[in-house]
């Protein structure tokens, strides 16, 4: 019985050493993470886009790995919210909803459906960062693409 009570301390106690060592192996990992590829809060990602512009709603999705990259943007904004942007950013629309911006990210608040019927703002040049901006003006919903080549 004695064994049997000593088997059971020290099996708990290694599960328990265990799981604080996984932890602190994850605690690790995720430094080093970060450390490589720096973490950024919505709000700072949205900050760095855009300036003086009121939002709500905020949802981001980044993808900042391999060669190329993407940053996804949803909110909603006032109708002078949304032309400050395109003023600042230099933007034109579109003559037609854009088809070909299909990404395989299914992110359930971008609305692929919805925007496939918007015409978009957009800037950028070949081999540089290229913008897309889609706004519904029933909804005030915004969503806003950068892409790199």
């Amino acid at each position: 019985m004695t064994s049997r009570i000593v088997s059971l301390i020290l099996f708990v106690t290694v599960c328990c050493s265990c799981h604080r060592i996984k932890h602190k192996l994850s605690q690790a990992k995720n430094a080093a993470i970060e450390k490589v590829l720096p973490v950024e809060n919505d709000k700072q990602v949205f900050a760095r886009r855009f300036q003086h512009v009121t939002y709500t709603n905020l949802k981001v999705y980044t993808d900042y790995l391999g060669a190329d990259y993407k940053e996804l943007l949803s909110f909603n904004c006032s109708p002078a919210d949304l032309q400050k942007i395109v003023a600042d950013k230099h933007m034109v629309q579109a003559h037609e909803p854009e088809e070909g911006l299909v990404f395989a990210d299914n992110i359930s608040w971008w609305d692929r459906d919805k925007m496939s019927k918007i015409r978009p703002y957009k800037c950028g040049k070949d081999f540089e960062d290229q913008e897309y901006l889609w706004y519904d003006n029933a909804t005030m919903q915004a969503w806003y693409l950068v892409y790199s080549l």
